[in-house]
């Protein structure tokens, strides 16, 4: 990341007003906490976890990415100038569209674009983001939280998880969407970052509105894992909840297992992965 970004932040202009006693961030997290957890729950969440995902679910993934990122970007710079969207625009920091070309090129191969296609849930995101910014750019600010944020810190573990299940071993090929190259300090952006949205001047309707967008742009992201389950068969969630429990029961557990039980366990996972699709 650019140096300038950080300059002379004692003086930076964004950062005079009074914070709220409830910083925006944290309201956000506590406001969406339970679909950030429903959305870590999904089947196919649930296959990059576990690095069972396949190549062609992973690739179809991204794609859609692509589609979500292209317009958050291109509805990010035409509202670049809004007083709310202004101090939190870092395009060269952020961006991800190039980064997932890069990635879709990997998968794809150089005709990419004539392979992939926008699935519902995709279409759905897409519309709220155009709508929002030709109707009220300060809640594009939610969107870019949730999503930003996320590759920042969680994306960041399932980068490597992803190298693994998907032994992407070629110069971090396939996994350039998790790479910011132009951020050096992943938390010493995000506080940065945080700071200047906590110094955001907001009546108390936009602060509701913001907790109340926010979960919309979880409940988007849901809606696309879903349509995304229904193109990759995934593990059910009554089978996901099995193996759950018994890694559970496994890691509490003082006694020592016999060879017998391990082998059970070990083919009792293996029936519940029985229908990821290959």
């Amino acid at each position: 990341m650019e140096n300038s970004v950080f300059s002379d932040l004692k003086k930076d202009k964004y950062l005079t007003k009074k914070d709220r006693s409830t910083p925006l961030d944290q309201a956000m997290l506590f406001a969406t906490f339970d679909l950030h957890r429903a959305v870590e729950n999904k089947p196919f969440v649930q296959t990059m976890i576990m690095k069972t995902i396949t190549r062609p679910a992973y690739a179809t993934y991204l794609s859609q990415l692509y589609f979500i990122y292209k317009a958050m970007e291109e509805v990010g710079e035409h509202c670049q100038n809004d007083p709310y969207v202004k101090p939190l625009y870092f395009p060269t920091e952020l961006n991800r569209e190039k980064a997932l070309i890069e990635d879709l090129v990997y998968f794809y191969g150089e005709k990419w674009e004539s392979k992939i296609k926008c699935t519902p849930a995709t279409i759905r995101y897409i519309d709220r983001i155009t709508y929002l910014g030709e109707s009220n750019p300060a809640m594009l600010i939610p969107h870019n939280f949730v999503r930003y944020f996320g590759d920042l810190s969680g994306g960041q573990v399932l980068k490597y998880k992803m190298r693994k299940s998907l032994k992407l071993n070629e110069e971090d090929k396939g996994v350039q969407f998790y790479i910011f190259e132009n951020v050096v300090d992943g938390n010493k952006f995000m506080q940065f970052y945080t700071n200047r949205l906590n110094a955001l001047e907001l009546s108390n309707a936009m602060y509701d509105e913001m907790l109340e967008e926010a979960r919309n742009a979880f409940q988007l992201n849901m809606d696309l894992f879903e349509d995304l389950e229904k193109l990759y068969p995934c593990i059910k969630n009554k089978q996901l909840e099995q193996v759950k429990k018994l890694v559970t029961v496994i890691r509490h557990s003082q006694k020592t297992w016999t060879i017998s039980a391990i082998l059970f366990v070990l083919a009792l996972i293996t029936k519940v992965y029985r229908d990821v699709s290959l």
